[in-house]
């Protein structure tokens, strides 16, 4: 995933401007989230509840710690079993109140040096990117399951080009929005029994192949 520019931030929300906070939990941060706990455009109502519990329970933190509890989370590294496209305010307590237990007994050590298998999951991952652009090369194509391909290469700023963390981000929920809007005028395909992809997951894939398109 991107290094967004909230990333970067250590100041706790209590001192941050008031308007950028907002517009940074709004955008930025709201992307960042729905891709990481891959909350699907039916849970995108469950971010917006939850937003106001983010600043009060998390008002100690700035975002680069915010990221780091999620992240701990979703890598089962919490007193939680991590659950893919779910988030309300319940769990958001559970997952800050778990975070704040372990790191009040967590001596700081020196980071950790990447274990052979987290080497080997790399090989896999570019392997699978590889295979993933020869079958588009051959066929104009990119079918399967792409999460982690998209989630890969996005992470290695592949997409963003010379696009500002701003730009980038607009361009998306512009995507998003475009295939939420597909998702809907098919709704009664789905009635029928047809399988109509969800918008997120098709905004990843339109975004791999206008990549994919530019290798060519």
């Amino acid at each position: 995933m991107t290094n967004l520019t909230i990333f970067d931030k250590h100041l706790p929300l209590r001192a941050m401007d008031g308007k950028q906070l907002e517009h940074d939990l709004n955008h930025q941060f709201k992307f960042w989230i729905a891709n990481l706990l891959s909350l699907k455009e039916d849970k995108e109502d469950a971010y917006d509840v939850c937003k106001s519990a983010i600043k009060d329970l998390c008002i100690g933190m700035g975002f680069n710690e915010i990221k780091q509890m999620f992240e701990m989370y979703v890598d089962s590294k919490l007193e939680l079993t991590p659950i893919s496209n779910y988030f309300d305010r319940i769990l958001l307590g559970k997952i800050v109140n778990s975070y704040k237990k372990i790191m009040a007994q967590k001596p700081k050590a020196l980071p950790e040096q990447p274990k052979p298998d987290q080497q080997q999951s790399k090989k896999d991952i570019e392997a699978a990117v590889t295979c993933s652009y020869l079958e588009f090369k051959n066929t104009g194509y990119v079918n399967g399951v792409i999460t982690h391909i998209y989630n890969y290469l996005d992470s290695q700023d592949k997409f963003q080009g010379s696009k500002t963390d701003d730009e980038w981000v607009k361009y998306k929920w512009k995507v998003f929005g475009f295939c939420k809007k597909i998702v809907k005028e098919n709704q009664n395909f789905a009635k029928i029994g047809v399988i109509i992809e969800d918008a997120t997951t098709m905004s990843k894939r339109k975004i791999l192949v206008k990549y994919y398109k530019q290798l060519k």
